[in-house]
């Protein structure tokens, strides 16, 4: 199962509200949040990392181009056969995941932000329908 569709669930559990839990989800929101952005932070962090590594990698994976090369290479011409070799197609197939998941994180943390008044919203409909 892939990272967004845990996420999915685990989120799912953590907006299901009815009138018998409001208050308890009321008050657990403040740790929820702070799980949801914690996460989004962790995953900002580990793009950066991979950024880094693929920086890294490049490099090396250059230099051996350079030097195992019969004829002079330019540095495009090294730079575009390097972005094909099979550790940087990874890389970068591991950053898009990241990004896809800071992108879905980012509006779930909206979500989150948003749920106080939506909360608010339920307690005041329900005591309108109490009068």
């Amino acid at each position: 199962m892939d990272e967004i569709t845990k996420y999915n669930e685990e989120i799912n559990e953590d907006v299901k509200m009815s009138e018998f839990n409001l208050k308890d989800k009321q008050m657990m929101l403040p740790g929820i949040k702070h799980k949801w952005v914690a996460r989004l932070i962790n995953h900002k962090r580990e793009l950066a990392k991979l950024k880094s590594l693929k920086i890294t990698a490049k490099e090396k994976i250059m230099a051996k181009y350079s030097t195992e090369a019969s004829v002079h290479l330019s540095r495009p011409v090294i730079d575009k056969k390097t972005e094909s070799h099979d550790v940087i197609k990874k890389i970068n197939k591991n950053i898009k995941e990241e990004e896809l998941t800071i992108v879905y994180l980012e509006k779930v943390e909206a979500i989150f932000r948003g749920m106080s008044f939506d909360i608010k919203n339920l307690i005041d409909i329900m005591k309108l329908e109490e009068t």
